[in-house]
């Protein structure tokens, strides 16, 4: 690794970077070196770095924003819609990405259903859905649903079988492996 020696100090640092308040940018070019290398040294000299938000605003001008905002009374629908988020209007069926409650993962097709006992951040595999309908009951806590053909997403009832525990799932995969008889 080639390392530089810059020939800057933490007071030029401090000087150019907190009192000026220059970009990593324009410091970077003036020691002809790169913007990282210039923020490894802030680092190591302990230097606070800017908000990135901040760098395009003079001093003056936060400040004159920052005394603008203060005092200033929230309205309750501002209130709400800050409390929101980002949960508002768009979400699940009106968001122009809403797929019908489907995802993938992992190879496996899930269905957004939050209130299932067995949903995890509010989705289930669509395999266990199909189980459960073809038994006509809620799968038991330790009971696994296994792809006969090991195609995840392929969940035709003919192709899912249902072993009461995991240790009959690893014994059935080990079987098919040929590890084991």
């Amino acid at each position: 690794m080639n390392k530089k020696n810059l020939g800057v100090t933490k007071a030029i640092l401090e000087k150019l970077y907190l009192q000026e308040e220059n970009s990593l940018g324009e410091i970077s070019v003036l020691y002809n070196c790169c913007r990282e290398t210039i923020a490894k040294r802030l680092r190591k000299f302990q230097i606070p770095m800017r908000l990135p938000a901040h760098l395009g605003l003079s001093k003056k001008s936060r400040k004159k924003i920052s005394d603008y905002r203060k005092g200033t009374k929230l309205s309750e629908k501002h209130k709400q819609n800050i409390g929101l988020g980002g949960r508002g209007k768009h979400t699940g069926k009106d968001n122009g990405n809403w797929k019908g409650g489907k995802i993938r993962d992992k190879g496996y097709i899930l269905l957004r259903l939050p209130n299932h006992k067995r949903a995890r951040n509010g989705y289930i595999g669509e395999h266990t859905i199909v189980m459960e309908k073809s038994i006509g009951r809620l799968l038991k806590k330790k009971e696994i649903v296994h792809h006969k053909n090991s195609i995840r997403d392929d969940n035709r009832i003919e192709n899912l079988s249902l072993l009461k525990n995991q240790s009959e799932h690893t014994r059935l995969h080990n079987l098919q492996r040929g590890k084991r008889k």
